[in-house]
C-alpha cells in the first residue's frame, strides 16, 4: 500500500500485483492508514487507487482463505472476520 497526501486529499494505491487481493497484510495496512488519517484533521477526502491499469481489487485473498478453510483453523478465520469488521467500521466513519 502506497500512501501520498496532497492538500486536504490522502491517495491509498492498491500496490499487491497482479490482483490486489486483500490479504491479512494488506487489510493491516490499510487500517494502519486509515487510523492515521483519522487523526489528521488536515485530510478531508481518501481516494483508494491501484498500481494495476487492469484491475482495481480481485477483494479477499482466495490462497489465504482456502489455506484457513482447509486447515481448519478457526482461530485465523475469527481474526480474519474481526480484521474484516473493524475495516468496515472504520470506513464507515467518515459518514
Amino acid at each position: 500500500l502506497i500512501r501520498t497526501d496532497k492538500d486536504y486529499i490522502s491517495y491509498l494505491k492498491l500496490n499487491d500485483n497482479p490482483a490486489n487481493s486483500l490479504s491479512t497484510e494488506m487489510m493491516t495496512a490499510i487500517q494502519t492508514e486509515l487510523t492515521d488519517i483519522d487523526t489528521n484533521p488536515s485530510i478531508r477526502v481518501i481516494v483508494f487507487e491501484s498500481a494495476s491499469e487492469k484491475i482495481f481489487c480481485s477483494g479477499h485473498s482466495l490462497t489465504e482463505v482456502k489455506g484457513m478453510m482447509s486447515d481448519k483453523d478457526v482461530e485465523a478465520q475469527q481474526k480474519l472476520l474481526n480484521q474484516v469488521q473493524l475495516m468496515l467500521k472504520l470506513l464507515g466513519q467518515g459518514q
